[in-house]
């Protein structure tokens, strides 16, 4: 069953959501989890102190066999064409980047929907996707793979934000 609630009508239509969230949704429901979904549009922390932005956000809630997980999708519904994008001319078809939406976040706890339930924000949606085939019930490689391509990836990300900073020292 398929639940859609919103504190804002999203006005390109459920067709227009993004492939990711409707691909997830239709996976989801064909190992019969139930699905709800949400869109909301609100003010987020900005990369500045004190700062605020306007962010649209779709989120994708699967429950059943006694255990939950969630997906989040996110775009800036204010982003804009740049100035040298408009020089040099826009292709039919094509958006800002900022109005493309990204998956965000996912989070799935482990042992159920209780309070305390152990909570993994490591899955991505192809591990949530296999999740979802076990029906939740998969072994603690599966947790231990996930953790470890997380930090795999934000050391490799450290690394690329050092060197960055260093050539930046190095041009200055």
């Amino acid at each position: 069953m398929i639940e859609i609630s919103s504190t804002e009508t999203y006005a390109q239509g459920w067709d227009q959501w993004p492939l990711g969230v409707r691909q997830l949704m239709a996976h989801a429901e064909r190992y019969e989890w139930s699905v709800r979904t949400g869109f909301s549009r609100g003010q987020v922390p900005g990369q500045k102190t004190d700062s605020w932005v306007t962010r649209d956000m779709i989120g994708v809630w699967l429950d059943g066999y006694g255990h939950r997980a969630v997906a989040w999708w996110e775009r800036n519904p204010d982003a804009r064409f740049t100035a040298k994008k408009l020089d040099t001319g826009i292709k039919a078809g094509e958006i800002p980047s900022g109005l493309k939406w990204t998956s965000s976040a996912t989070a799935i706890w482990q042992h159920g929907r209780q309070p305390g339930a152990p909570c993994y924000p490591y899955a991505n949606l192809t591990e949530i996707r296999e999740w979802l085939e076990f029906c939740g019930m998969v072994d603690a490689g599966f947790w231990d793979r996930a953790r470890e391509r997380v930090l795999a990836a934000r050391a490799a990300s450290a690394v690329k934000s050092r060197t960055q900073v260093t050539k930046q020292r190095e041009h200055a």
